[in-house]
């Protein structure tokens, strides 16, 4: 167990979270891919990094919730300077590693920038996924999401 999970146990990664696991650029291809027509969202993170760490539990914990069930979900951990394989992934994403963490929402294997979300603002969070999951028209993904 980790140190959040220790100290806040509801928010423990639960077992039958949705969440694709991808440290490769084919894994983060076959995401794309299995998403389909489905909406995507990605937790890019770093290994190192506290609030990617914090964000990973809560995430997991999100993609078992029924309200996103319409929603698929990737997560892409960068371990270190030194991993290869991670970095190339964010190289396909057009991230850069300083802008960790991030969430990058795609659709029909586009992604909609104006939708990207960095940091850690869970709230936030848990706003767009309940506009994403309740079906946007194409003029409301162009907008963007509203900022409160």
């Amino acid at each position: 167990r980790g140190v959040l999970e220790y100290f806040y146990p509801e928010v423990a990664t639960p077992r039958g979270h949705r969440v694709r696991a991808v440290s490769t650029v084919g894994e983060w291809k076959a995401a794309v891919e299995a998403a389909g027509d489905r909406p995507l969202v990605a937790l890019l993170g770093r290994a190192d990094d506290p609030p990617s760490r914090m964000l990973v539990a809560v995430y997991n914990k999100l993609s078992t919730d029924p309200a996103y069930a319409p929603l698929d979900f990737a997560a892409v951990s960068v371990g270190g300077a030194d991993d290869g394989m991670a970095l190339r992934v964010l190289d396909e994403a057009f991230v850069h590693v300083n802008a960790l963490p991030l969430f990058c929402f795609y659709d029909a294997g586009i992604e909609h920038r104006r939708w990207r979300l960095a940091g850690a603002d869970v709230a936030e969070l848990q706003r767009r996924l309940a506009r994403v999951a309740a079906g946007l028209s194409q003029a409301e993904i162009d907008e963007g999401p509203a900022v409160e």
